[in-house]
């Protein structure tokens, strides 16, 4: 794999992106009648207040000194920018759980913020990738959406975890993290996901 593509793919499956990929693929596989308005903007709601506010406030974060990169290379640079994104991971679930929203969204956005919650607790001992635990919340997703709702989504899986492979491949390759952070990181936010799930028979 070239430095290039590497950069590219971490780009692209950034973790922000992760929980609206997830509302994206719950909304239009749960058999609902939910109208593609509903649709566009459940999606447009969480991309913007997980995705690009979250940003909006590291790019503040980084004028002002807080952080000194916005790739968060070191450990230290992840707390603040990972403390506001509990926040609004917090604030969307609440939202959408207060407006009768997919149950199976909330759960994504809880299992990310208690995984969030999980690296910020272990920041000053390992910098675990969250753009690996993003990708495990993801297969989770999928696989709990298959298994509950008895749909074929193999393809769909396969593409999860394809994409997985390839996306630690990367970051290994950029030298963003060893292979015990990487499969911790996957572990921690499959593991988050499919615990949330789980406690939705609990609501």
């Amino acid at each position: 794999m070239s430095l290039r593509f590497a950069q590219i793919l971490s780009y692209i499956l950034h973790p922000a992106i992760i929980p609206s990929l997830g509302a994206f693929l719950i909304l239009n596989v749960i058999p609902e009648h939910i109208t593609s308005e509903q649709i566009r903007y459940t999606t447009a709601f969480v991309f913007l207040s997980t995705y690009i506010v979250p940003a909006a406030f590291s790019l503040i974060m980084r004028q002002m000194g807080m952080i000194q990169s916005l790739h968060m290379s070191d450990a230290k640079d992840r707390r603040y920018p990972f403390m506001v994104s509990i926040v609004f991971f917090a604030f969307t679930g609440y939202t959408l759980y207060n407006n009768g929203v997919a149950m199976e969204i909330v759960a994504v956005l809880a299992a990310s913020a208690v995984t969030l919650l999980i690296f910020l607790a272990f920041l000053s001992v390992t910098k675990l990738s969250v753009h690996l635990a993003g990708m495990g919340g993801l297969t989770a997703t999928v696989l709990y959406l298959s298994y509950t709702y008895h749909l074929m989504l193999l393809e769909t899986l396969a593409l999860a975890v394809l994409l997985s492979g390839l996306l630690g491949t990367a970051r290994l390759k950029l030298k963003a993290h060893t292979t015990f952070q990487i499969l911790s990181g996957y572990g921690i936010g499959l593991a988050c996901t499919f615990i949330a799930f789980h406690l939705l028979e609990f609501v």
